[in-house]
């Protein structure tokens, strides 16, 4: 299996996450929190996704790995998604192409240009008011 870097989120937010087997991803699933995305990921790049989203962290059980439920990450996570960049599955994610984190890191330009108007990956305004 390739090492991944995984999304995963419940109604309290999103966790993301880095893994060299399927073991984590499942225990994860296992407590309530639904596989989102998964991307073929080196555990520089899960460090520099922490860093990133540091503003949004809640803390918790899963300390840096949660954030909040905000609009900016599952745009970005929706954003992935759009330009396979990552899988719903972790049964896929063997078949990605391994692109460079400079591409899909966030606030890269070849996300930017293409967050906008796909519902099918619209994980943002998918989620109740309540959720949000």
């Amino acid at each position: 299996m390739t090492d991944i870097l995984y999304f995963c989120d419940s109604n309290e937010g999103m966790k993301s996450g880095f893994s060299t087997n399927n073991k984590r991803v499942a225990s994860h699933e296992r407590t309530g929190l639904t596989l989102r995305a998964v991307i073929p990921a080196s555990y520089d790049d899960e460090q520099a996704i922490h860093r990133h989203f540091r503003q949004h962290q809640k803390g918790g059980k899963w300390g840096k790995e949660y954030y909040r439920p905000t609009e900016e990450i599952y745009e970005y996570v929706g954003g992935l998604l759009k330009n396979g960049f990552a899988a719903t599955s972790e049964d896929d994610v063997d078949a990605l192409p391994h692109i460079p984190f400079s591409v899909w890191k966030p606030g890269s330009s070849a996300l930017a240009h293409s967050l906008n108007n796909d519902s099918q990956y619209d994980l943002w305004t998918a989620r109740t008011a309540k959720e949000r």
